[in-house]
């Protein structure tokens, strides 16, 4: 399990101002210069976020028997500061039937396979995994006093359909002033592409602004499939009696002569009541035949659809700002890239929703637990540069901007099982640091189940619901920069009036002891100290008996009027929040995490 550790502070006599002798290493400094971030605002309460998967009672925070919230989850929720909550999902929800949001009625699975769903794309998930409504989710965001952020899916829904989709949720949340919708999930990966092309080039264009693409004879996308029931991965055949079925996507463009074929005969489209060896088209892709199949007939279709793309999307919903008075409708782009950007061109767009993993996709995993995380800490390094690079991009001659990141984590396999071991969470905190010193309005874990440990006697905060505890303690505040930069050290320092704080992730397998210099002040300072530690190959949970984080370490000191440095332990692999604030109640309290 994870051990937390409190940081140790000793005060000293300001910085170290001779040279140290040669065979001692010089004291490393870590200055807040008190000077803003250029370009960023303050952390927004949407940083403390979490991405929901709408299937199984929003996991878990639902109670389906008393129909009202699971008051065991809210409580915590509520507790570590939750505010940013996504519906319905990621990737499993690309094929999120917006029709279905209040009709607790199946859905189909979009491709995910995390979060306890389980079962291939285009598979059934049952009505009774798919009760968790638009209505219900408002309700849970209402208890923990949070806010909702949508996924309005694309690949099945028209505009007008995304537009009524968007304002269910401020009919549902008419206290909800800003509104942030993230237009699809990951479209530019190629096992989520869908009705378009597979070719990268067109696929953005396609994204973009819609178009025509042929569906082709491979992968199921020409078969028929059961017009009842949400099964898109196993084709229908001739019963002897149904006449109803369904294309996987849709709408199918009528105007390109679509050609239905029974145990390989042709039928002909027609629109009116179908004929024997003809087929209408009813709700876009619901196919008609004229007289129902013979028993086990196999069959086929031939059809493009015809299909809107993010500027339709968004411009559908954009148009809700003028119905709804005191509402800010944010619409952003998940594809979420410099070539989005290149390619939209003139045309606007207020935001960009990142996908942030430290990725392998070579399919190997290290042989030991030291290799694997200094594989992740490189990727990790790399996502924040891209990251920073990205909103440099997006802010040139636009500095009202942003991006919101609504997944992040690690995919594919660095070592055994590191999303169940402290490493993960080392990733997710340096993540979070790099979030907040770009602006970052929006942020997503991944998975709002691991927030959270089921036990016996009901679910208690996991490190990860720790970890957004802390970062709850930044919002309001002001991120600010800091002179120095240590290798295997990351940082977000903050201000707010009289109090400055610093965010600390200590990736070394040795202390890091710095000096830490804070801006000017009159009066003492109380000094308080949060802090996670764990082993990188530690579980972060085994399953039984109450978690050891059940109490994380905090520690306080003071310093004197007219200190303004001292020296901090940092642990290996630790996370750490330093508070300096002028001294009052509370300053000393060991319990105050």
């Amino acid at each position: 399990m994870v051990a937390l550790v409190g940081t140790m502070l000793a005060p000293v006599d300001g910085l170290q101002d001779e040279a140290p002798a040669a065979s001692v290493a010089a004291t490393p400094v870590l200055t807040i210069t008190g000077r803003d971030v250029s370009g960023v605002g303050p952390i927004a309460p949407g940083m403390v976020g979490a991405n929901q998967r709408w299937v199984d009672d929003g996991d878990g925070a639902w109670d389906p028997e008393t129909r009202k919230p699971q008051a065991s989850i809210t409580s915590l929720a509520e507790q570590i500061g939750l505010n940013a909550v996504r519906y319905p999902g990621g990737t499993v929800a690309n094929m999120f039937d917006v029709g279905q949001m209040l009709a607790h009625g199946c859905q189909t699975n979009g491709g995910g396979i995390g979060g306890g769903v389980r079962g291939a794309m285009y598979q059934p998930i049952t009505a009774d995994r798919s009760g968790y409504t638009i209505t219900q989710h408002a309700k849970v965001i209402d208890e923990i006093a949070g806010q909702s952020t949508l996924m309005v899916p694309m690949v099945n829904s028209s505009p007008k359909e995304a537009a009524t989709f968007v304002n269910r949720l401020i009919d549902a949340r008419p206290s909800q002033a800003d509104i942030y919708v993230e237009l699809a999930n990951e479209p530019y990966g190629p096992n989520q592409a869908y009705w378009r092309s597979r070719e990268p080039r067109v696929t953005l264009r396609q994204y973009i602004q819609g178009g025509v693409q042929h569906q082709p004879s491979t992968g199921g996308a020409n078969r028929l499939f059961d017009a009842d029931n949400c099964n898109l991965e196993g084709p229908a055949e001739g019963d002897g009696s149904t006449r109803r079925f369904r294309t996987r996507f849709g709408p199918i463009a009528l105007d390109l002569k679509p050609t239905v074929f029974v145990n390989g005969k042709p039928h002909t489209f027609v629109r009116g009541a179908p004929g024997p060896r003809e087929f209408t088209v009813e709700q876009q892709n619901v196919v008609v035949l004229g007289r129902a199949p013979a028993d086990e007939a196999k069959l086929r279709i031939s059809y493009s659809v015809r299909h809107g793309g993010f500027v339709q999307f968004r411009n559908a919903i954009e148009r809700l700002d003028d119905e709804h008075d005191g509402v800010r409708i944010h619409v952003c782009s998940s594809w979420a890239t410099q070539g989005f950007v290149d390619a939209m061109g003139s045309r606007p767009f207020e935001c960009l929703a990142v996908h942030s993993y430290a990725e392998f996709e070579d399919g190997s995993e290290s042989p030991t637990a030291a290799d694997g995380f200094r594989r992740l800490m490189r990727q990790t390094s790399r996502e924040s540069d891209e990251l920073h690079a990205l909103r440099t991009r997006i802010v040139k001659g636009h500095p009202n901007r942003f991006l919101m990141v609504t997944e992040f984590g690690s995919l594919g396999v660095a070592y055994q099982r590191q999303k169940d071991r402290f490493m993960h969470t080392v990733v997710l905190a340096r993540m979070l640091a790099s979030q907040g010193n770009e602006g970052v309005r929006i942020s997503n874990l991944s998975n709002f189940s691991t927030l959270f440990w089921q036990r016996a006697s009901g679910p208690v905060l996991s490190d990860q619901g720790y970890l957004l505890e802390l970062v709850r303690h930044l919002v309001g505040q002001q991120p600010v920069t800091t002179a120095e930069r240590h290798a295997g050290v990351t940082t977000l320092a903050t201000t707010a009036g009289d109090e400055v704080q610093l965010f600390v992730v200590n990736q070394r397998t040795t202390a890091f002891s710095p000096t830490v210099q804070i801006p000017a002040r009159t009066g003492a300072t109380c000094v308080k100290t949060r802090s996670l530690q764990g082993q990188i190959d530690q579980l972060n949970d085994d399953g039984t008996g109450p978690p050891t984080t059940h109490r994380p370490a905090a520690a306080a000191a003071t310093w004197p009027a007219g200190q303004l440095s001292g020296n901090v332990e940092l642990p290996p692999v630790s996370i750490t929040l330093l508070t300096f604030a002028p001294v009052g109640a509370g300053c000393t309290d060991p319990t105050d995490w």
